[in-house]
């Protein structure tokens, strides 16, 4: 279901509520404070630093998670002020 939602927005990035804020390396979902374990970071080539497997957290700037549209939505770190698009949790009642 998400990634039909992702196909109908192509070219954006897109926030998920993962963050790491509150300690470096130790990723939770913004809603619950719940910690995860994601394994299947983003990996790409960059010209001036080789391989770089996410998340980096480049320039000690980078703490919130998102789908990166260009590495066919793997996730990512970024800057948390970033203006993204984003998906929102919810129960089905």
């Amino acid at each position: 279901m998400l990634f039909n939602f992702l196909a109908a927005m192509p070219g954006n990035h897109i926030w998920t509520g993962g963050n790491d804020l509150a300690k470096e390396g130790s990723f939770i979902w913004a809603g619950s404070n719940q910690l995860f374990n994601y394994t299947q970071w983003q990996v790409k080539v960059d010209p001036e630093r080789g391989l770089v497997k996410q998340p980096d957290n480049a320039d000690n700037r980078e703490h919130c998670v998102h789908l990166d549209h260009q590495h066919n939505y793997d996730w990512d770190d970024n800057a948390c002020m970033e203006t993204l698009y984003f998906v929102c949790e919810y129960k089905i009642l």
